[in-house]
């Protein structure tokens, strides 16, 4: 058997002019996860980027970790199909468009647009975006140019099947990626449907790992947001 571990980015800069980076928190989970491969001798043998700034770096503290601890570690190859769905997309359309169809989701925006501080506003945000993207799982709502998430699975699905066909046995593939990433990879292996699969993006931690085993076409999953390097609650984030 093989193995095929999905790890999703280290905390980013969330509610920041620029999320698509790296917290110092986040720099230092990815750290603490390529320092746990390389005192346990889990090194991959194959490492897969996404195109992402955070998801670049998370893969650049790891393999730094692995390489200061002596380590040799496979160059890394980007694919773009592990980039995450399109966040801003999703949301530029629910705040000119869906919030003026559905009172629902207006109040939800509004709660955010009001919240008189930061905490509030990751309250109040994560209840906004969990009603918008169960809408865009669901399919009830399509913009030309929006990829849908039966298109974004589909990617993902091919991206895992390249990455892991004609491997030799007792290989270690590597996908470094977001949580929506890891989240559809466990929907489509357990064949879930969308509205149970989205919602394990909420779940899933900064810098954890969806694990499974493989052998020719057979996947299975052995294990959903493990964090042995992450053994402190201070260390553990999901924004």
């Amino acid at each position: 058997m093989s193995e095929l571990i999905v790890v999703r980015h280290g905390q980013a800069s969330f509610l920041s002019d620029d999320y698509d980076r790296l917290s110092d928190l986040g720099k230092t989970q990815s750290k603490a996860l390529g320092s746990y491969w390389a005192a346990h001798d889990l090194l991959p043998t194959r490492l897969v980027v996404g195109p992402r700034v955070r998801q670049r770096e998370t893969a650049e503290a790891l393999v730094n970790a692995m390489e200061s601890a002596g380590k040799t570690v496979p160059d890394p190859v980007f694919d773009d199909r592990l980039d995450e769905f399109d966040w801003d997309g999703i949301m530029a359309y629910a705040n000119s468009t869906l919030t003026k169809a559905d009172p629902k989701l207006a109040a939800l925006k509004d709660a955010f647009d009001e919240a008189p501080d930061v905490t509030a506003k990751r309250r109040t945000i994560q209840h906004y975006m969990e009603a918008v993207m169960a809408r865009w799982a669901s399919g009830s709502f399509h913009e030309d140019g929006l990829e849908t998430w039966q298109e974004f699975g589909n990617r993902v699905e091919v991206a895992m099947r390249v990455h892991t066909a004609d491997s030799p046995r007792g290989s270690r593939v590597v996908l470094v990626t977001s949580g929506g990433v890891g989240a559809v990879t466990v929907g489509r292996v357990l064949g879930l449907l969308p509205e149970k699969t989205v919602g394990l993006i909420w779940t899933l931690r900064n810098a954890a790992l969806v694990e499974y085993l493989y052998h020719g076409d057979h996947v299975s999953l052995s294990g959903f947001n493990k964090a042995p390097h992450l053994p402190s609650p201070e260390m553990w984030t999901y924004r």
